[in-house]
């Protein structure tokens, strides 16, 4: 059984806006955890086979898959369009910690792309109106546990060592810049989603 082992933290006393582009994104990484932690305890509900529970678990695997493919690439661009390259030209040969972890950051983010292609495929295929065979929840578990293994470690490297390196080598401008572009995603996936297209 899928089984997902990070700390459940507490909802924050409050939630870091764009001025505070690192606060941000550790905020959003929580949001990810328990995205991961709403597919366990779903996968779990199909696995008991009771059709009462079954909506609700479908309900969160969709919630996850667009978390995934809305925030969750927002997430991603933040970093990489905005974060990282400043982060690089920030950081001298001294940082090669930093660098290294960029690139391995970065390396792992195609990866995800891969498997969350292989998550939406395996969500897609389900079969809602009936109970799952084992097999179908084994490949739905295992897909889903690849990628919680493949988050969790990526989160803590950024957490521990991307984000307090940012917060020690950029200058006060280059952050607000980050967050000013972080909002301009967001506001262009809001005028997105509520222009039909």
């Amino acid at each position: 059984m899928l089984q997902i082992h990070r700390k459940q933290e507490g909802p924050p006393a409050f939630i870091p806006d764009f001025t505070d582009p690192l606060g941000l994104l550790v905020h959003c990484h929580r949001k990810i955890d328990a995205q991961f932690r709403a597919l366990e305890h779903a996968t779990r509900l199909l696995r008991n086979g009771n059709p009462a529970t079954a909506q609700s678990a479908y309900g969160a695997i969709d919630a996850a898959q667009a978390h995934f493919a809305g925030p969750g690439m927002k997430h991603t661009a933040d970093e990489e369009e905005s974060l990282f390259p400043r982060l690089r030209h920030h950081a001298g040969p001294s940082e090669w910690v930093v660098l290294q972890a960029l690139d391995r950051l970065e390396a792992q983010h195609t990866l995800a792309e891969r498997l969350h292609l292989d998550f939406d495929v395996r969500v897609d295929r389900l079969k809602r109106d009936e109970v799952l065979s084992e097999l179908e929840l084994d490949r739905l578990e295992r897909c889903i546990g690849a990628l919680a293994g493949l988050y969790g470690p990526h989160m803590r490297v950024e957490d521990d060592v991307i984000f307090p390196a940012a917060a020690r080598l950029l200058p006060p401008e280059e952050l607000l810049a980050v967050g000013r572009e972080m909002r301009m995603r967001r506001a262009a996936m809001f005028a997105e989603k509520h222009s039909g297209s």
